[in-house]
């Protein structure tokens, strides 16, 4: 299972940059208006497992920024960098 590391950050609108745990690259950048996204994409990567983790992800929200470790299928994580299935390219 890939482990991406997800910081996000609030001006005018919310930026997630995601960072492959293991090489440390960046591996996708995404911006969205709605801080909704961001709790979706946490719950989807398993970063809020327990009430301590859940707490503290609001606190980053309502702050403007913060950082998860999302834990992602490799589904998720080639459909995160852009790998393309069942398409010809």
């Amino acid at each position: 299972m890939p482990y991406v590391y997800m910081r996000f950050t609030f001006d005018k609108r919310w930026t997630c940059d995601f960072t492959n745990q293991f090489t440390q690259q960046r591996v996708r950048t995404l911006r969205f208006t709605d801080a909704e996204k961001i709790r979706e994409l946490a719950q989807r990567g398993k970063a809020l497992t327990d009430l301590s983790s859940k707490n503290n992800f609001e606190h980053a929200v309502r702050n403007g920024g913060g950082g998860v470790i999302l834990e992602l299928s490799e589904f998720q994580y080639d459909k995160l960098v852009g790998k393309a299935y069942g398409r010809i390219q």
